[in-house]
């Protein structure tokens, strides 16, 4: 999810969430070289039509609270080929982004995005951690943030086991949270030094995520 991501409420509610310095993580990001996805161990375990749908909780503090929903679905083009396909939500607090990735979760394509060049050719963290990437210390660039995350050690957030992964830029700290062994994105908290913050926690999926 990306920062920008709060720009869309309707009548400007939340809008100071807006100022979360995207820019500073598209110029820490957007030049980085291509990284790899991994070995012959990091497929990711997915079948056609499988989904994964997340609630997003987002405090103002004193402009209001938002709720809202998005999902992510996976669709297989030629058994070699899965298309990634985000939706917006009510509120467009999803990307909405489209991928398309190989079996490694390596990125092959993204539609309509400004930063598909650079994009193509690096791993699909954004819902996924491969084994070797869940190690304390990794580090992974989710497309959607841009930043670098630091892999920290096994901890428990909410009802799962998860490895988290941070970035803290100048006003905000973001952290994204994988099931420790299957690697699935299970949520994600955002916080400003402001006081408002925003959770997006995995509500319903087809996949296989074991809670704790």
């Amino acid at each position: 999810m990306t920062p920008s991501a709060f720009c869309h409420r309707p009548r400007r509610l939340l809008r100071p969430l807006c100022v979360i310095p995207l820019s500073l993580l598209v110029l820490s990001g957007g030049c980085k070289g291509k990284t790899s996805a991994g070995g012959s161990d990091a497929r990711m375990p997915i079948t056609d039509g499988q989904y994964l749908t997340y609630a997003v909780s987002l405090d103002g503090g004193s402009q209001g609270h938002l709720d809202d929903n998005y999902k992510y679905e996976f669709k297989d083009l030629d058994n070699a080929r899965w298309q990634v396909v985000g939706s917006t939500g009510e509120y467009h607090t999803g990307s909405g982004s489209s991928y398309t990735i190989d079996k490694n979760a390596t990125v092959l394509a993204q539609d309509q995005s400004e930063f598909s060049k650079w994009k193509v050719g690096r791993p699909f963290s954004d819902l996924w951690l491969s084994p070797d990437d869940r190690q304390n210390g990794k580090v992974t660039h989710p497309l959607d943030d841009m930043g670098d995350f630091a892999v920290g050690p096994e901890t428990v957030w909410q009802r799962w086991r998860v490895v988290p992964a941070v970035s803290a830029g100048m006003t905000t700290k973001k952290t994204r949270y994988y099931e420790v062994t299957t690697g699935w994105l299970v949520g994600t908290e955002l916080k400003t030094d402001d006081g408002k913050s925003r959770v997006d926690s995995l509500t319903d999926t087809s996949l296989s995520i074991p809670a704790q």
